[in-house]
């Protein structure tokens, strides 16, 4: 997370709850429950993890989701894009390249102080940067079998996106400067 420590969790989860509150129309009882941040991330995002709880005409619903803030503090990335994230996110979900579905976007920066997405919580580890992935932690504690298994699983994603025929995707804004 990209400065988790700067932001207060339970005011995010307060405002988190009004806005889906207001996003989710007919919803009672709204609820985001156990807010928090992943405990591997990596320097590029502000990520936060969360149930969500509901109730509509259809009954109680709890999902678990995720939300994708733009980081403040120490910037990573000369620009940070939310919604081309978000965008291109939407695109590769109609593909076979593994990505989480993106439920929400909200650019209006007055309801998080930054623009923000919720997806879907797909389950799994996230690499941490701190110790590097290679030098310490989850990763490097795998068999030789399992760091192969890990290997060629991220080399099949990559080769699924390299596989796409961008143009029909309509992906040629990412040719931008």
């Amino acid at each position: 997370m990209a400065h988790a420590e700067r932001r207060d969790i339970e005011a995010t989860g307060r405002k988190l709850q009004e806005w889906f509150a207001r996003t989710l129309g007919e919803a009672r009882r709204v609820e985001v429950d156990g807010l928090r941040g992943p405990s591997e991330t990596g320097f590029s995002s502000d990520t936060l993890l969360f149930d969500l709880r509901w109730e509509d005409a259809r009954g109680p619903h709890s999902e678990p989701l995720v939300v994708r803030l733009e980081p403040t503090g120490f910037p990573i990335f000369p620009r940070y894009d939310i919604p081309l994230q978000c965008r291109l996110l939407r695109l590769l979900a109609a593909t076979d390249v593994p990505v989480p579905r993106v439920r929400w976007l909200e650019e209006d920066r007055s309801v998080l102080g930054v623009p923000f997405y919720i997806m879907e919580r797909v389950p799994g580890r996230v690499p941490p940067d701190i110790p590097p992935y290679h030098t310490g932690g989850w990763i490097s504690e795998l068999s030789p079998a399992e760091r192969e298994r890990l290997w060629w699983n991220g080399l099949d994603a990559m080769a699924r996106v390299h596989r796409l025929d961008w143009q029909k995707l309509g992906l040629s804004f990412l040719d931008e400067p």
